[in-house]
């Protein structure tokens, strides 16, 4: 027999009534809570409460009205009234109220080489990488010049808006961030003479003339030995000059290898 304001539980073998929200009393008999008289209600100070079976309804003194601007959102004050505004950031009637995404609708003072990031209610302006400032105004970073970059020590940094890059120097190949020693004298890629002999240096190449020439390795000529006398002819022998080196031959009336010759 649970009261026409109870709520009827089923129990194994009976039941259980329990009075609804509003009413008091063991299930069985329910009274009316004056919620108006116990003060367990949410009227405005300036209201009215005013019990009703079950609940309560709220009506606002003369001279007052119904608030409900939105909590983004300023109330203002009129004659007999009020109006309700959003507040910066956000847009709607002053009693609905959403947050503009500025990011999405342009509206903001983000630097161009920067990240809008949306909040609530307004943004935040983060500088790309390889810029730095407040977001508003971002300069580029020179990371030739800061060392902030991973060029190879063989290698020039070069700055770009933003970024850099990175060339091997002459004589090294590699993609900027790794250059290893181009060996000209193996490649070919070099101006020694024909006659001289190529030796490779880090990054470069040294041209040594070969004997028997003089000169700066790129251009080489004949040293002739038997003008010179850096030669080891014997005395009764005749030096021939050759490209290169030379040719000993014995007198006539000598006989030898031209480096010695007997009579």
């Amino acid at each position: 027999t649970c009261d026409k304001n109870a709520k009827c539980n089923n129990t194994i073998g009976s039941y259980h009534c329990m009075c609804n929200p509003g009413f008091s009393g063991d299930g069985r008999e329910c009274t009316d809570i004056d919620e108006c008289v116990t003060g367990d209600h949410t009227c405005d100070k300036n209201a009215k409460c005013n019990n009703t079976i079950g609940s309560y309804h709220c009506t606002c003194n003369p001279g007052f009205r119904d608030h409900t601007c939105d909590k983004n959102a300023k109330c203002n004050n009129t004659i007999g009234s009020y109006h309700c505004m959003c507040n910066p950031g956000f847009s709607g009637d002053g009693r609905n109220c959403t947050d503009i995404d500025e990011c999405v609708t342009g509206d903001h003072t983000c630097d161009k080489n920067a990240k809008c990031n949306n909040t609530i209610g307004s943004y935040h302006c983060t500088c790309n990488p390889g810029f730095s400032g407040d977001g508003r105004n971002c300069t580029d970073i020179d990371e030739c010049v800061t060392g902030d970059h991973t060029c190879d020590k063989n290698a020039k940094c070069n700055n770009t808006i933003g970024s850099y890059h990175c060339m091997c120097n002459p004589g090294f190949s590699g993609d900027g961030r790794e250059c290893t020693d181009i060996d000209e004298c193996v490649t070919g890629d070099h101006t020694c003479d024909k006659n001289a002999k190529c030796n490779n240096t880090i990054g470069s190449y040294h041209c040594t003339c070969n004997p028997g020439f003089s000169g700066d390795g790129r251009n080489c000529t004949d040293i002739d030995e038997c003008v010179t006398g850096d030669h080891t002819c014997d005395k009764n022998a005749k030096c021939n000059n050759t490209i290169g080196s030379y040719h000993c031959m014995c007198n006539p009336g000598f006989s030898g290898d031209g480096r010695e010759c007997t009579d």
